[in-house]
């Protein structure tokens, strides 16, 4: 138990990326039931590589050469074991269930990133976060869009974590619906699907920067779009902030600054 203790913050990155991976493929799946099955498989991933494997096993080989040596191969094993029973369990292709258990995984990895960046417990991500950033990757990977997140040297200071949560969800919001004109106005035979989405965070001389960038695929315009600035009043009033838009002719870019001291 004591071993536990000393290992919160990854016991909960790992009960995060569990539930999250047991939502998302469900969502990709789509098999109401199997979810109870799938759950167990979860769980057992959970018990044997975050808490066994990770936590346990961590604490007393950690400095082992055979440990360290044997882990990553355990690890892959480990992996393609449960991708295995995912994949009987749901009657999928075993590739297919590979390739869609390693763009769950990238993209539970992402949010943890984020979560980790925004947040001091991981936990945290399921008030703030993973409702919006899980429709929002869904999104993105039905319409083939890239999705690459960067937070450096973050630093939330005074600004409450619910708050940097709902005003990244309404830029996240925007860009969707930048991505939806786009699709919408396409010609009949055109694919106008994909691009890439770079959402990033930094600190810059004691302000907050969000910055969500829409890049829309080979061909496709940048949308005109309506951007209301009261849409974001309640986090600009709140942190003496400001909201920046721009376009280009192939870039649709907003950008929030809040004051964080």
């Amino acid at each position: 138990m004591k071993i536990l203790l000393n290992y919160q913050s990854m016991i909960s990155i790992g009960i995060v990326s569990k539930i999250m991976m047991f939502l998302l493929l469900d969502a990709i799946i789509g098999k109401k039931e199997k979810r109870k099955g799938m759950a167990l498989i979860c769980l057992l991933h959970f018990l044997i590589y975050n808490i066994g494997v990770l936590i346990i096993m961590d604490s007393f080989y950690r400095e082992t050469l055979w440990f360290r040596l044997l882990m990553p191969t355990c690890n892959l094993v480990l992996a393609l074991v449960i991708v295995f029973l995912f994949a009987s369990l749901t009657g999928t292709n075993y590739f297919r269930m590979l390739l869609e258990a390693v763009a769950v995984d990238a993209v539970c990895g992402i949010i943890v990133h984020i979560d980790r960046k925004l947040f001091s417990d991981p936990i945290m991500i399921f008030i703030a976060l993973l409702a919006v950033l899980r429709e929002f990757v869904l999104s993105c990977y039905r319409r083939k869009i890239q999705v690459e997140v960067l937070f450096h040297e973050y630093q939330r200071k005074q600004i409450k974590p619910e708050d940097t949560a709902a005003a990244l969800s309404r830029m996240l919001d925007y860009i969707l619906m930048g991505q939806e004109s786009i699709s919408a106005k396409g010609n009949e035979g055109e694919d106008h699907e994909g691009g890439t989405v770079k959402v990033q965070g930094a600190f810059v001389k004691n302000q907050l920067i969000l910055s969500a960038r829409l890049i829309p695929a080979e061909g496709a315009a940048v949308p005109i779009l309506k951007i209301r600035k009261r849409d974001f009043n309640p986090w600009l009033k709140k942190y003496n902030g400001l909201i920046y838009v721009m376009r280009k002719c192939d870039i649709l870019q907003i950008v929030v600054g809040m004051d964080a001291c």
